[in-house]
Order: structure tokens, then C-alpha cells, then sequence
């Protein structure tokens, strides 16, 4: 996504002025970002419900099983249409270094990939947001997971069969998964929202469902009981979910260096789908050690309050700061190896110089070649 903002006509615009200060560049960048990433979560939700359109016709007449792999075909041509047809179209051409010889391509990538959590060491910004990130992430996609169990197991939907309530979950999900961000876009521009914040206010939104959850321990007829609770509470969810996607995702384009986005996106995803597994894992050993899954409220709504603990203490300028100051000190290294590569040794100007010497018959040149093997002489180049 980096490479996609920094494309954009009017960011190449604002880079190209003179008089354009760092700050506002930064400014144009980072809401460009928000824009993009909200525009394309928004539209992803909308492919989704797209895809069920498409093949919930399917489970009518065809083996369930059989639907599930159609679906599988169809989400990878989905994405293959999408990704190669659009965003490769968009991305500039950046040819990397040659391969090292006797180095593999899985090597390679892999040696690349370890190299991000040195890279962090460096960048403890970066590194914190992404611990935040794994945090909030398994604490708000693990409402989906028990929300699933609840809407098919624990509640009573009265009158409307089980199956049509829980269809009808999982299309409002990512109906207002869409709108909420396109929402929380237009009002981070009418308020000039920082993207952590409006992170922060999704979040927020987020917890509203295991903080609904704990009713369930009061005598009352609510409490994610009913059918309709679920379908309420879900509406909730979907609002903050794809808000959260993107402005997360957005908020740490803005602390990578530039020329590094793979490397460090990659352990965005990691973390993103390292922790997936973390939170319906603890759900299972709550259910199956107490035989009750209103617990799981208490670990969904921990996983919140400290990743936005870590979020809200982070100062983002330092990020942005300290990417680009790696990024300035990469570059300076590089164009000082290429120097020293692209420089004739001592010990090749001395013997460039006696061969002239000796040709010439100069008697400076013959000092100037003395001179260079005195100089040789004291280098540290004269031990190798």
C-alpha cells in the first residue's frame, strides 16, 4: 500500500513542490493512505457478499461439501482477477538486487524475512505497533468466532428458524463492515481524525459486544439470549470491523521505511494471523475446562484494553522519525559501499603512477608515486 499512496498523481504532485514542507507531505500521505485502505477493505466486504450472492443459490440443490470447494475456486479466481488486473497495474516498476550466487529463492526469502525482526530493533515504534496489532487483532476477529458459536448454539431465535438467523448474521456482518468504513473515512476527514484514533474509536465500538456480553451474567431476559440481540450486536460489530482493517493497516504504512515494505508487511500479516489462532484456542480450553463460554468475554475485552493501552501510549511522530532516519542511514551506507567499490585502491594508484614514471621520465610523477607508496605503506590497506 505504500507504493500504491506514494503513485498517486497527487502525492507525486505535493513531492514534486518546492515550497511543500515535510509535515505536509506527511499529512497528504497519511490520508491518502486512510482513504485507500478504507476504499479497499470497504469494497473487499462488498466482494464478499458478492461471492455469497453468487453461490449460496448453490446449497439449494448441490452436495454442502461440494459448495464449500466451488467457493474455495472461486474466492482464488476472485482474488487473482483483482489483484493482478488492479493493484499490479498500479504499482511502479522497482526491479530488485541480483540474486547472490549460491543462494536460493527460498533462502533468500527467508534470511529477508528474518532480517525484519533485527530491522525492529531498530525501529521500536514499528515494533510496538505491531504487538498492538496482535493484540487488538485476536481480540476483535475472535468476536466473530464466538459470536458463531453463540448465534448457533446458545440463543433462543424464537420464531425464526436457526439457519435463516445465522445466514442472516453473517450477510449483515460484512454489509456493515462496509458502510462503517466509509463512516468512519468521511468522519476522520470532517474531523481531521489521526488514524490511531480513529483506530482507537473502533476498538471502542469493538468492545461495545463483550461489555453486552457480561449482561448475560445479571437475571435479566437479555444478555446475547436472543435472536435478535445477535443480529444487534453483530450490526455493531460489522461497524467497526472493516474500519479497524484499514485504518490498522494504514497507521503502520506511515512507521516503514521506505524500499522495506515487504519485509515488514509481511510481519504484519504474520502477526495479524499469528494470533488467529490464540484466541479460539483459549475459547476452547474455557469452554471445555468450565462448560461455559460467557468467560471468553473477559479475555476478548483483556485483549482490547491492553492492545489499546500499547496503541494510545506510542508516539507515531518518533515512528515516522526513526523510518526515515533508517531509511537516510541505509542509503548513506550504500552509496558510501558503492564508492569504496567504484575507488582504485592505493596499492593501483602507486603502480599506475611508477608505470608512468617510468615512461615519462617525470621526476614529479616519480615523487608523486613515492609518495603514494608512503602513503600505502601507513594504510590499512598495506596488510592486506
Amino acid at each position: 500500500m505504500p507504493l500504491l499512496v506514494k503513485n498517486m498523481p497527487e502525492v507525486r504532485a505535493k513531492k514534486a513542490e518546492k515550497d511543500a514542507s515535510e509535515g505536509e507531505y506527511y499529512s497528504l500521505v497519511l490520508r491518502k493512505s486512510d482513504e485507500l485502505s478504507s476504499r479497499g477493505f470497504a469494497w473487499g466486504y462488498v466482494g464478499g457478499l458478492i461471492s455469497i450472492v453468487c453461490i449460496l443459490p448453490l446449497t439449494f440443490f448441490l452436495d454442502i461439501i461440494l459448495v464449500y470447494q466451488i467457493a474455495q475456486v472461486f474466492a482464488g479466481i476472485w482474488w487473482v482477477a483483482f489483484v493482478f488486473g488492479c493493484s499490479w497495474r498500479s504499482l511502479p516498476a522497482r526491479p530488485g538486487p541480483p540474486m547472490p550466487a549460491g543462494s536460493s529463492v527460498v533462502g533468500r526469502s527467508l534470511s529477508h524475512s528474518l532480517s525484519g525482526f533485527t530491522m525492529l530493533c531498530r525501529l521500536p515504534v514499528t515494533g510496538l505497533l505491531l504487538l498492538a496489532w496482535f493484540l487488538l487483532s485476536d481480540g476483535v476477529f475472535v468476536i466473530g468466532s464466538v459470536g458463531g458459536i453463540y448465534a448457533n448454539s446458545l440463543v433462543d431465535w424464537g420464531c425464526i428458524p436457526k439457519s435463516l438467523g445465522v445466514a442472516g448474521l453473517f450477510f449483515l456482518v460484512p454489509v456493515f463492515a462496509a458502510l462503517g468504513g466509509h463512516a468512519f473515512q468521511a468522519l476522520s476527514v470532517r474531523f481531521q481524525w489521526h488514524s490511531r484514533t480513529t483506530v482507537l474509536l473502533t476498538v471502542a465500538v469493538a468492545a461495545i459486544v463483550p461489555l453486552y456480553g457480561f449482561l448475560s451474567y445479571a437475571p435479566l431476559p437479555i444478555g446475547l439470549r436472543q435472536g435478535w440481540e445477535i443480529l444487534a450486536v453483530g450490526c455493531v460489530y460489522g461497524t467497526s470491523v472493516g474500519a479497524f482493517q484499514a485504518f490498522a493497516r494504514s497507521l503502520f504504512s506511515t512507521v516503514i521505511p521506505a524500499g522495506h515494505e515487504g519485509v515488514l508487511n509481511s510481519l504484519y500479516e504474520l502477526a495479524d494471523k499469528g494470533s488467529s489462532f490464540i484466541g479460539p484456542l483459549v475459547v476452547s480450553i474455557l469452554q471445555t475446562t468450565l462448560n461455559d463460554l460467557r468467560p471468553t468475554m473477559f479475555y476478548i475485552l483483556g485483549m482490547h484494553v491492553i492492545g489499546a493501552c500499547i496503541l494510545g501510549c506510542l508516539d507515531i511522530d518518533k515512528g515516522v522519525r526513526d523510518a526515515a532516519e533508517f531509511r537516510d542511514e541505509l542509503t548513506e551506507a550504500a552509496e558510501a559501499a558503492g564508492a569504496l567499490v567504484e575507488m582504485p585502491s592505493i596499492a593501483e594508484q602507486a603502480t599506475k603512477a611508477i608505470a608512468e614514471a617510468r615512461t615519462g621520465g617525470d621526476s614529479r610523477i616519480t615523487g608523486r608515486a613515492v609518495g603514494i607508496h608512503a602513503a600505502h605503506a601507513t594504510s590499512p590497506e598495506a596488510d592486506i
